[in-house]
């Protein structure tokens, strides 16, 4: 293992100049992923743009941090600040513009897109932003210090241990030495001991240097230093992947629900898995969201807003805070939902029946042109359409002339499918409202405050299975579609699916 890995792929088109350059950031959870998962070559072939994809350090690498200035935090992203002034300053030598430099990011690629909105170290580096499944206001991916201390105590405490006597102690000179003497083998392994227990170890830290203040007072603040059009939006069942792979996850076994999945079961669930102090505000919580619920009794019913609950507390809430402070700015803000579930689903739960968390990934990054063989005509013409509108948007700041701008008081937004794709009036979030920002408010408390989150007794495999599975979904997924080019025929001749391909766009397009 080695922690050589600050790199970045550059693809660019023949004969480029002042072209537009697109740095992508990828996802993980900030603890996975890797800049070889994603190839920039057809958007940058098709699309006249050029394509950088930056890669940062992850995990504790990236993010380990604690009180005091010995271990100020943040790595991984003064690493793509780093890669953007790089960016910056030679990207003309690859032919393209450093004055439309656009960045988009998925899942922990759009959060860190999100932070450099609201950052003055990035401020300078780049004109406009997509975020896809992400924010800077989505919870937990940001914690305070009190976290932050504990999980680098622990991570001493395993190591060395006769040096951590209270796991509240400033981290000392003595215990930075046992780190920095430890391999990264070594340092991996006691990360994912710890990880596994402290709500919001080894995350973006708020600081006094790359942030200045928390993300939600800096967009409470409407603090963006340039004005930039954004881009962003979410698939329509972000939840369903990560209601799959959690600890419910049991009770759903492709089209067959549990019978004995009711609300008890949630709050049972919970109950075991989140320490006393959060059970009884969980349950109140709960309560809220399955007011509605018919029949809590029903197994389908249920699920289905379980599956509701996790994707827009964690994604789709967060964006409308978001762009409600960011459109009242005097910004432009592109919002969409993608909504077509492919052919091909490397990862996602088979009873879904929309798109699931990354899924949009693969259709802008063009797999299905290229691998036509696991993807209908009509997935091709919208990844066909989707590659247009994000390669237009960061050329010219306008999706196409059809999309209108989101705003409080027309929440408009594009619905990407395979069959058409138009404009819908209304935020589709599930009850994004004052509740919603009262509850974040208490578990960004309860994740500065450094508890854990997992009680010491519950078996480490089900905590593992939710935390880790979910942190590298978007890795895997994209891995097994770069690998399949490899040994895949297309479906139909090249020349015939771009006819498709190139009417399909234009349907798209009106």
């Amino acid at each position: 293992m080695s922690e050589d890995c600050l790199y970045l792929n550059v693809f660019a088109p023949d004969s480029a100049h002042n072209k537009t350059v697109m740095v992508w950031i990828h996802g993980g959870g900030f603890i996975s992923g890797s800049t070889v998962l994603y190839d920039g070559s057809i958007l940058a072939a098709r699309h006249d743009v050029i394509v950088v994809s930056i890669a940062y350090r992850l995990g504790i690498f990236g993010f380990l941090s604690a009180n005091g200035s010995l271990l100020p935090g943040n790595y991984g992203l003064h690493d793509q600040v780093l890669a953007l002034q790089f960016i910056k300053d030679n990207i003309q030598g690859f032919g393209g513009n450093p004055d439309n430099v656009v960045l988009f990011g998925q899942s922990a690629g759009a959060i860190s897109v999100g932070y450099h909105l609201i950052s003055p170290l990035s401020r300078h580096l780049f004109r406009r932003a997509i975020l896809q499944s992400g924010n800077p206001l989505v919870p937990l991916m940001l914690t305070g210090r009190n976290t932050q201390t504990m999980a680098a105590n622990d991570v001493i405490r395993d190591l060395c241990p006769l040096l951590v006597t209270n796991e509240t102690q400033e981290v000392t000179e003595a215990g930075v030495s046992c780190l920095r003497r430890a391999n990264a083998s070594l340092l991996t392994d006691s990360f994912f001991k710890v990880f596994y227990s402290r709500l919001g170890s080894f995350a973006p830290i708020e600081d006094n240097d790359f942030f200045g203040e928390h993300p939600q007072e800096l967009v409470d603040k409407k603090q963006f230093f340039d004005t930039k059009e954004i881009l962003i939006g979410t698939d329509v069942e972000e939840g369903a992947s990560f209601a799959s792979y959690g600890p419910l996850g049991k009770f759903r076994r492709s089209d067959r629900i549990d019978a004995n999945f009711t609300r008890q079961t949630l709050v049972q669930t919970f109950n075991e898995t989140l320490p006393p102090e959060m059970r009884p505000f969980i349950e109140a919580v709960l309560d809220y969201m399955l007011s509605d619920v018919e029949n809590t009794s029903d197994p389908k019913e249920v699920w289905k807003r379980y599956v509701e609950i996790v994707g827009d507390v964690v994604f789709v809430c967060s964006d409308l805070q978001f762009i409600n402070q960011y459109s009242a700015s005097n910004q432009t803000v592109f919002y969409y939902r993608f909504r077509p579930k492919p052919k091909f689903q490397a990862l996602g739960p088979k009873w879904a029946t929309g798109a699931v968390h990354s899924e949009e990934v693969a259709f802008v990054f063009g797999m299905p042109v290229v691998v036509q063989k696991m993807y209908t005509l009509r997935e091709i013409a919208l990844s066909e359409a989707l590659m247009t509108v994000w390669t237009r948007f960061a050329k010219t700041g306008n999706p196409n002339d059809a999309w209108l701008p989101y705003s409080q008081s027309q929440p408009l937004y594009m619905s990407f499918d395979v069959d058409s794709s138009h404009m819908t009036q209304g935020f589709p979030g599930f009850k994004c409202d004052d509740y919603y920002a009262e509850t974040m408010a208490k578990v960004r408390e309860f994740a500065r405050s450094g508890q854990r989150l997992i009680p010491p007794g519950l078996p480490r495999k089900l905590v593992a299975r939710f935390v880790i599975i979910c942190g590298i979904l978007v890795s895997w997924e994209n891995q097994l579609l770069m690998s399949s080019i490899l040994f895949t025929e297309p479906l139909v001749d090249a020349p015939e699916a771009e006819s498709w391909a190139a009417t399909k766009t234009a349907e798209h397009k009106r």
